[in-house]
């Protein structure tokens, strides 16, 4: 009798999970009914438990394929690329943006190295910039890059370029231009974000990068 009224308590319990589950997540499809006063088979019993299992691994599976992660870098992490004296990189006393000083050239890179979880998806790249420069020619785009022994420097993602404007502008960009670079392989390669900035030599703080976000899932 102690074993009859075990195996009829899991059987209550498993039919308060499997509502519960059936309202939260996808519809669980139980292989046994049991009815009241009838001994119940505990071979049935864990075949409901086994397809309540099924049902919840794959609902899991579903969610975190829908869940979206983003990791940051602020102007603060970027460094001057160009090895050129007129490239000068410099970032405000709040680190709210950076800014390449006035020079006598007309083109600079600013980069920072980026951490990506190994085999996520990527999504999307946001890069917030600021363009009050009203010469013609001024603009600025970001790029998510990604680079290995073997291979030539690799342009992942790229936003598109600035417009004058007295705001910041959040540029997204969310077409992989490289064929499979879209899944992070860091075995393989390692990752960093390049910003362009066009016509410095008269910008100054006018030309500005405030960070850059990496979407992926």
């Amino acid at each position: 009798m102690k074993r009859y009224t075990n195996i009829k308590s899991a059987v209550i319990l498993l039919l308060s999970v499997s509502c519960a589950t059936s309202v939260t997540a996808g519809e669980v499809v139980l292989p046994n009914t049991f009815t009241s006063g009838t001994a119940a088979v505990a071979a049935e019993v864990n075949d409901n438990f086994t397809a309540i299992k099924s049902a919840v691994d794959d609902n899991d599976s579903r969610l975190n394929a829908l869940e979206t992660g983003y990791i940051s870098v602020s102007s603060h992490a970027f460094r001057n690329e160009d090895d050129v004296a007129d490239c000068r990189w410099n970032t405000i006393v709040t680190g709210l943006y950076g800014y390449y000083e006035s020079g006598g050239v007309a083109i600079c890179d600013a980069v920072a190295g980026i951490q990506l979880p190994h085999k996520a998806v990527l999504t999307s790249l946001t890069c917030y910039l600021y363009d009050n420069d009203l010469s013609a020619g001024t603009a600025v785009f970001g790029r998510l890059q990604r680079t290995n022994l073997s291979d030539a420097l690799q342009t992942v993602i790229t936003t598109p370029e600035t417009l004058n404007s007295t705001d910041v502008q959040a540029l997204t960009a969310t077409t992989i231009t490289t064929a499979g670079a879209d899944v992070v392989d860091n075995q393989n390669y390692t990752y960093r974000l390049a910003v362009f900035f066009d016509d410095t030599d008269t910008s100054d703080t006018n030309l500005r990068l405030y960070g850059c976000t990496v979407g992926y899932q």
